[in-house]
């Protein structure tokens, strides 16, 4: 949600989401949830066209932000804006872009999620939203020991907080 929120308040009308498969029950869907929120919050209305969901097997891939962001501009559908739910598939992203004559971020902006040390390489550098790795990693092995020492210690589910990152793809 939080970076949805980031590239409306940039001027994007047009978001795509790159998005999970449908039957993914995980990150991607809760992913796909906040950008929902966020554009529903600023009373922009979805457009299922912009929700692109992977061609390949593997969703978090390079060649799935690639293949979905040619399919997209061939399709003629407009947008402003790539939101990709991972780095790795927004920098597959970038290169269609790339190869298809846009530019970014003057025709088309891109953000991904993870904050991946790649992103500071991409050209232009990627803008995401950094995951607080070890402070995630410290709350599952405290999770994990709970459970096993306490086997009817109550499941917790936590959000972490991110860091935004603007890089020059916004």
């Amino acid at each position: 949600k939080r970076m949805v929120e980031y590239l409306i308040g940039t001027g994007r009308k047009r978001i795509a989401i790159l998005c999970a498969k449908e039957t993914d029950e995980s990150i991607g869907s809760l992913r796909l949830e906040g950008y929902r929120q966020a554009l529903a919050g600023k009373k922009i209305p979805e457009d299922p066209k912009l929700i692109l969901r992977p061609e390949t097997e593997h969703t978090y891939s390079y060649e799935n932000g690639y293949r979905c962001i040619k399919k997209l501009i061939e399709s003629g559908v407009p947008f402003d804006c790539v939101y990709a739910i991972s780095d790795t598939i927004a920098i597959g992203a970038l290169r269609a872009l790339h190869d298809c004559g846009k530019k970014v971020p003057d025709d088309v902006a891109v953000a991904g999620f993870d904050g991946i040390d790649a992103v500071r390489y991409t050209v232009p550098s990627l803008t995401t939203l950094k995951q607080p790795d070890q402070e995630m990693a410290r709350e599952t092995v405290d999770a994990l020991f709970e459970q096993l020492q306490h086997t009817d210690a109550p499941k917790r589910h936590k959000l972490f907080q991110g860091e935004l990152i603007r890089g020059e793809s916004t």
